[in-house]
């Protein structure tokens, strides 16, 4: 029998039941509404039970249904079951009655089910509910057509509405933008119609300006499968989408270059390559590469000549997430750079870096010139010291050993020797020999014969040198016995234009240069001088007793200086030497004249000359015509005539003009 049958029956039997209590027995003061007054589970008996009472009612047994009557009253809208001893009657009532006892139990357990599916079903709804008003930004559900069926108070927060006020109605309906209705309209229409997820973004005014909302549309489906409501999530992403601005424009206006790259491992999982990912336009004006033509490119295929260690250092930042910086010089790109390396994610490395090649040129050429400031210093030091021997030294012999070593010690030769050519420079007398600690078994007491390179610099003038000499067809000019040279330098003693004599030197462990030749060549000069002096036949010395009874000879000079510097007095040989007048000289400051030194040189110098009695010294002066010469200068001290200084200078000949 169907269930709408069985229904239809039930209800008419109840029907007749109800007429027959209310016409049959009235007498009997029986309460049919009892029956009728219960809830629907309690009520509708089976319908056996509804004709058993019929049957009960036909056949006069009222005063047993009475007595049931009084225990089917419902106390607090409730049934409980009928006693035992109505239950164990072995008639027709105890039957009814065991069977309305099984039914009342049967409903009460029913009952206790659907209240606990009950509960547990609020319980949830409270739950989704707490979940949703405390899941982080606004929280939405729509039915189909838009209107709300929840708002969290994130919403109510964001817009200012509260969630009873929009509870029912629609975007338009709440007076939001046209715009921003128009695209939650349309993220329904796609949600439902795809029963898919679908992500968006607006921007919404609210109570603190302007807002941008990341949102998310889901799908939420009932029991057919069909989308029946909508959930929304947003999120307020206004700083982040300002913090990417901001990235964005320092990405593109920062004038370090910064580039993302990927770390590439082989099959042993060691850094073996990375990938350009991004970069932005201050690496490309740095380091000349296009984004165009890197992004997705190896740095082996942009650049096969990168050093490995670049790839090594980065790996290393990837591996070990610790960030590093370092300076390193990119051969490939002929450019220095400052790097500061970082993880940004996973096999990833970003790079900030800077190109300080100026910087770094700018150092090397400051420590190029710091070398060349200490080698000239060191130069002068020891041309100071050769000077020195052509003054002390009263014996050629002597004066030339002391230059020639000082030459050897500042050049950094090994060996060496130095000898005087003798009358028609075919041989030459050696006056000393330097073998370095080598083997050499030539006797340095026989005159040798000037051949080779030596004949060269002898022959020209100009020193000469040979960084490969025993390579070369000059070796064969060696005497048996003579020591073994990896490389050559010789310089000339020139007297009056002509060859006096030579010095050379040689296995300079990292061969002889230009600057050698230079130096060398100075060091001529000075023996030169020596030669001069010894030759003449009387030192510096007894030259400077002689000027203090005796007018200075025509080829020195001669001023007389205050203790300020200021000239007192000229002599002639001076005045021709610069081309001044004595009345233009006298009261001029001997720094003008001096053009080599500072005045808080020549300041400096008076002072070491009244203190010490007096220095000796290498200098440039200025003609009146603008031109300089060399001068040696000898001053004195002579405290008798009234704190004067005497100068006495020497030529050593034309400088360039100023």
């Amino acid at each position: 029998m169907s269930l709408t049958l069985r229904v239809v029956l039930i209800s008419i039997v109840l029907a007749v039941t109800h007429i027959a209590l209310t016409l049959v027995v009235p007498e009997t003061g029986f309460q049919s509404r009892t029956l009728f007054s219960l809830p629907f589970s309690i009520a509708a008996f089976d319908f056996v039970l509804i004709a058993a009472v019929w049957c009960l009612l036909q056949r006069g047994i009222v005063g047993p249904l009475e007595e049931l009557s009084v225990h089917l009253r419902p106390a607090e809208n409730r049934l409980d079951p009928l006693p035992e001893h109505l239950c164990r009657r072995g008639d027709e009532i105890g039957l009814l009655a065991l069977n309305i006892s099984q039914m009342i139990r049967r409903n009460r357990i029913l009952d206790n089910e659907r209240v606990q599916a009950e509960n547990l079903l609020k319980q949830k709804e409270e739950a989704h509910r707490s979940l949703l008003q405390s899941m982080p930004g606004v929280v939405i559900r729509y039915d189909r057509e838009g209107r709300h069926l929840f708002v969290s108070r994130d919403a109510e927060v964001a817009t200012g509405i509260s969630s009873s006020h929009m509870m029912g109605r629609t975007q338009r309906e709440l007076g939001f933008p046209e715009p921003v209705c128009a695209q939650v309209d349309d993220a329904i229409r796609r949600v439902c119609e795809n029963g898919a997820y679908f992500d968006t973004e607006f921007s919404l005014e609210g109570k603190q300006g302007w807002i941008i909302f990341e949102w998310r549309f889901l799908p939420e489906f009932d029991s057919d499968g069909a989308v029946e409501s909508v959930l929304s999530i947003g999120r307020d992403v206004t700083e982040l989408r300002r913090l990417e601005k901001d990235y964005e424009i320092l990405f593109h206006e920062m004038p370090d270059g910064l580039a993302l790259h990927e770390i590439i491992f082989d099959a042993r999982e060691q850094p073996s390559d990375y990938r350009f990912l991004s970069v932005n336009p201050a690496f490309e004006r740095l380091t000349g590469l296009k984004a165009h033509d890197i992004l997705g490119k190896t740095v082996l295929e942009v650049l096969p000549g990168v050093e490995p260690h670049w790839v090594q250092a980065y790996g290393s930042v990837v591996v070990t997430g610790k960030p590093i910086s370092f300076e390193n010089y990119c051969a490939e790109l002929d450019r220095h750079f400052k790097v500061r390396a970082f993880r940004p994610g996973r096999r990833q490395f970003g790079c900030i870096f800077s190109d300080i090649t100026r910087y770094k040129r700018g150092e090397m050429e400051r420590d190029r010139m710091r070398r060349d400031l200490n080698r000239r210093e060191r130069e002068l030091e020891f041309l100071l010291a050769g000077a020195g021997s052509v003054l002390d030294e009263e014996d050629f012999n002597r004066a030339a050993g002391r230059i020639f070593n000082k030459a050897r010690d500042l050049i950094g030769a090994q060996s060496g020797y130095f000898s005087l050519l003798r009358a028609g420079g075919e041989e030459n007398e050696m006056l000393l020999l330097e073998s370095g600690g080598l083997p050499c078994s030539v006797d340095p007491s026989f005159p040798m014969p000037v051949q080779g390179l030596e004949r060269e610099a002898s022959e020209t003038g100009c020193p000469v040198l040979d960084n490969d000499f025993m390579n070369g067809t000059w070796a064969a000019y060696l005497p048996s016995g003579h020591v073994n040279l990896k490389n050559v330098m010789f310089v000339p003693m020139r007297i009056q234009n002509k060859t006096a004599g030579v010095m050379g030197f040689a296995n300079k462990p990292d061969g002889f240069t230009e600057d050698d030749l230079r130096m060398a060549e100075s060091f001529g000069r000075l023996a030169a001088l020596a030669l001069q002096k010894s030759r003449a036949g009387g030192g510096l010395r007894g030259k400077e007793e002689r000027y203090r009874t005796e007018p200075a000879p025509v080829m020195d000079g001669f001023l007389i200086l205050d203790d300020r510097g200021f000239v007192l007095e000229a002599n002639e040989s001076y005045c021709r030497m610069s081309g001044y007048s004595e009345e233009e000289l006298v009261g001029m400051y001997f720094g003008e004249l001096d053009v080599a030194h500072t005045p808080r040189d020549t300041e400096a110098r008076i002072r070491r000359v009244l203190d010490q009695g007096g220095d000796r010294f290498i200098s440039r002066h200025r003609r009146k015509d603008g031109s300089l010469f060399a001068v040696y200068v000898n001053v004195r001290h002579r405290p008798m005539e009234g704190t004067r200084l005497v100068a006495c200078l020497r030529d050593m000949g034309d400088c360039e003009r100023a």
